[in-house]
């Protein structure tokens, strides 16, 4: 009999445990579509004509995810990244030779967007730059700095990770590769596979919780 009821007082307790962990609903917006065409323009002589240069197109789509308030470190994804590549002019208004007359060209990137862990606002920061090139493009986005969120005691601090500077290489028409080396290969305007950005999610505190005493689960059995 003591036996049993000692079983049963575990189980309970586990129970208990169990039920203290707290999990919430984070979401981060959007930002984009942002395009980058140059800023000079094309001669009706190039390849492509005076519109055929738009330029690269970055979006970063929102994203909803479940956050665990236990303590520890979560590594989430926050965002979507989907980047369009396109023929960028980096000519002179009069030649569009290379290498004669051909820069190679970057722009920055600032990709601002709000978020929002349970009920408690923030705004996340996060730059990068796009390299336009005569034969590929790059891109990369910088960490961003921490935001602090307190949710019923609970610390809760966010920090984009870095998008490490990462080629689209395009060439003859072929399906998206699928299998390292990870170069595309497609058709301009090239859509590239949409990627995961990511943050890190550090939870300081134990957050309330209503708990059954050992005393409450000992008189259920007197």
């Amino acid at each position: 009999m003591r036996r049993a009821l000692l079983t049963t007082l575990i189980l309970l307790a586990a129970l208990v445990s169990s039920a203290a962990a707290v999990t919430v609903t984070y979401t981060v917006g959007g930002t984009g579509p942002m395009q980058f065409p140059a800023a000079t323009t094309p001669p009706a002589g190039s390849p492509w004509g005076p519109s055929g240069y738009p330029g690269d197109t970055v979006l970063l789509e929102a994203y909803t995810g479940t956050l665990d308030l236990s303590p520890g470190t979560y590594i989430l994804k926050i965002n979507t990244l989907q980047w369009t590549i396109d023929y960028t002019y980096g000519g002179t208004e009069t030649c569009w030779d290379y290498p004669a007359c051909w820069s190679e060209l970057s722009f920055p990137v600032s990709a601002p967007r709000s978020i929002t862990v349970h009920t408690s606002n923030g705004t996340l920061a996060q730059t990068g730059l796009l390299e336009c090139l005569w034969d590929n493009d790059y891109l990369a986005l910088a960490g961003g700095s921490p935001v602090g969120f307190s949710i019923s005691g609970v610390s809760v601090q966010v920090t984009p990770l870095p998008f490490d500077r990462t080629a689209a290489f395009w060439g003859k028409p072929s399906p998206l590769a699928t299998q390292p080396p990870r170069e595309i290969q497609c058709d301009i305007p090239c859509v590239q596979p949409p990627r995961d950005l990511l943050a890190e999610f550090v939870v300081d505190g134990i957050i309330a919780v209503e708990e059954t005493t050992w005393m409450q689960v000992k008189n259920l059995y007197k």
